[in-house]
């Protein structure tokens, strides 16, 4: 198995993370940990940014 990570940014920074875009590597919103941390759970869906 390899190594997985997740990848957060925020809307300005967003121009540092195309080329994981364009992977279709998912980026996720500051809201992920924000979300995350009062529900107790991670939703890789709801706060993706795509292309």
């Amino acid at each position: 198995s390899g190594r997985k990570f997740v990848i957060i940014t925020c809307e300005n920074d967003l121009h540092l993370c195309k080329m994981y875009l364009e992977k279709k590597i998912g980026v996720q919103n500051v809201e992920f940990i924000l979300t995350g941390s009062i529900r107790q759970e991670l939703d890789f869906s709801s706060f993706v940014y795509t292309l």
